[in-house]
């Protein structure tokens, strides 16, 4: 079976088993978002992000675009000292979630952080 490069990435990374299946479920939006769940018929009071409130609760603004998850990024990029743009695609994040200061195999253990 072929994967795209980001799958072989993924699957590469030195996390445990459960943070890889959970990080291929929001590359896939197989993630029990609100968006996702309402998509399925479940009715909800609210499509709204509980964190910020601002965004409809998609795997995207989950994990990327909600104002509690940029925190959370920033916090990690500045612990390291660095810059960064960071898409809210998920495939596209963790395919360009790599350091070009650093070597490959800290790149691995950066990817294996994004997985966790």
């Amino acid at each position: 079976m072929d994967f795209s490069p980001v799958f072989n990435k993924l699957w590469s990374c030195k996390a445990v088993l459960s943070a890889l299946f959970t990080a291929w479920r929001v590359l896939e939006n197989k993630i029990a978002t609100r968006v996702n769940l309402e998509r399925c018929g479940v009715l909800l009071e609210s499509s709204l992000c509980c964190m910020c409130g601002k965004e409809e609760k998609s795997h995207r603004n989950l994990f990327f675009a909600c104002s509690f998850a940029w925190r959370v990024w920033c916090f990690c990029f500045k612990w390291l000292g660095v810059s960064f743009v960071s898409h809210i695609d998920p495939s596209s994040n963790f395919a360009q979630f790599r350091l070009s200061m650093f070597s490959d195999s800290f790149n691995d253990v950066w990817s294996t952080i994004w997985v966790g």
